[in-house]
């Protein structure tokens, strides 16, 4: 048995599976649930779905060997915290719709491809250094700043896809090194002047 599928069930805990490690695919979707804790015996997980639960805490468990995908949307964190960097295989990570203001915690995680922060609560664009994201969401946040040192979007030399729909940033400028950009979504936010347009210009 390597799949699990447990949402809507309205669990609190889950502390049986403390029991098993040979899970590779779990779902926990759309329960109860404040602590993973419980799959911390589970080494050999490559897929975690734990969405639209009461998790406060980004993976408080043991991190297992190829976790790849993760699924935390719709839960009520508060913060990413510097945990996360022990869960170094991540590729893919959607932390959309909590309650995040801060990005932070990713520096050490180099596979991760896929992370999708939108309807968060996040003002500024910053600590992006050492990640290789090809594709970021940051829709429907609070973003009026970028930094424009290290740490800013100029760190991305992967990416490919970016959402920041429903922000307030009212300067293109941080987006004018992105020369791998093939897809921006910008829309909703407070760029009035069109000589913003200059700062969109790439290879």
């Amino acid at each position: 048995l390597t799949r699990l599928h447990i949402e809507q069930k309205g669990l609190e805990d889950i502390s049986v599976l403390e029991h098993y490690k040979y899970f590779q695919y779990i779902d926990v979707s759309w329960n109860l649930l404040v602590s993973l804790h419980a799959l911390s015996n589970c080494t050999y997980l490559i897929y975690l779905n734990a969405s639209h639960n009461k998790l406060t805490t980004v993976l408080d468990f043991k991190p297992p060997w190829f976790l790849t995908h993760v699924n935390l949307e719709n839960n009520e964190i508060k913060e990413i915290g510097q945990n996360l960097s022990n869960f170094w295989s991540l590729c893919h990570l959607n932390l959309s719709s909590n309650f995040i203001e801060k990005i932070e915690g990713l520096g050490h995680l180099k596979y991760l491809r896929y992370l999708n922060l939108s309807h968060n609560k996040i003002k500024r664009i910053e600590n992006l250094d050492c990640i290789h994201l090809e594709e970021f969401n940051l829709e429907y946040n609070e973003i009026s700043e970028c930094d424009m040192e290290e740490g800013g979007l100029q760190a991305l030399e992967n990416i490919k896809i970016l959402n920041l729909a429903h922000n307030q940033l009212s300067t293109l400028a941080p987006f004018q090194d992105l020369f791998t950009l093939k897809k921006l979504n910008i829309s909703c936010n407070c760029v009035t002047e069109l000589y913003e347009i200059n700062n969109l210009k790439g290879d």
